[in-house]
């Protein structure tokens, strides 16, 4: 459904600013492997998506500065000066760098049309990332997301729901937090937790 508002974009508990023209016009596909008590094994084809990171900074500077930075891209800074529509879902990868500081890493999934030859980023540290296959476990759960530390207990509870579920292929040094919808939608909104499988 087409809009054109001025909406704030919740992520990680900091509300920024942006004007999007339209919902997500295109959703990352991908195969339902298992269906589980309270989750999902999933396997994504191999994709491109678009993915800015950050080290070192609070979540909320961190999710503005890569929003931004992701959106100026789609909104033609690339070498094709092309307007490339939003898609689902928004990924947020939290782990630690080698030196023990936190990152984040945040992606738009890029549409179908220009998978095969992505336009190339023009800002700095922005950049087309070729994801291979990637084999998941996720957790969906809804509402609005307002603060870091609600991310925080749901990978806690899909960690102790795969635990549980005798789930031991799974790796748990760090997670996806992943979101779907625009935040001028109020009911039957879509969130998810990932941890990636070892193999």
């Amino acid at each position: 459904m087409k809009v054109t508002a001025v909406i704030g974009v919740l992520l990680l508990g900091h509300l920024t600013v942006a004007q999007f023209e339209q919902e997500a016009s295109e959703t990352a596909v991908y195969e339902v492997i298992k269906e589980g008590e309270g989750y999902e094994e999933r396997m994504y084809p191999p994709a491109a998506w678009v993915c800015h990171e950050s080290s070192g900074l609070s979540s909320a500077r961190a999710s503005k500065d890569s929003f931004f930075a992701l959106f100026r891209y789609i909104t033609g800074s690339n070498d094709a000066g092309k307007k490339i529509p939003m898609t689902a879902p928004v990924t947020m990868f939290r782990g630690n760098t080698p030196s023990g500081s936190s990152m984040m890493q945040m992606c738009f999934y890029i549409p179908e049309a220009h998978q095969l030859n992505p336009p190339a980023p023009t800002e700095e540290g922005v950049y087309v990332e070729d994801r291979p296959p990637l084999r998941i476990m996720a957790s969906r759960f809804g509402g609005f997301v307002w603060k870091e530390n609600q991310w925080a207990l749901q990978a806690k509870l899909l960690k102790q729901t795969l635990e549980g579920a005798a789930e031991t292929n799974v790796n748990y040094n760090g997670f996806y937090s992943v979101g779907y919808d625009s935040p001028m939608k109020w009911e039957d909104r879509r969130n998810e937790i990932w941890y990636v499988m070892k193999n």
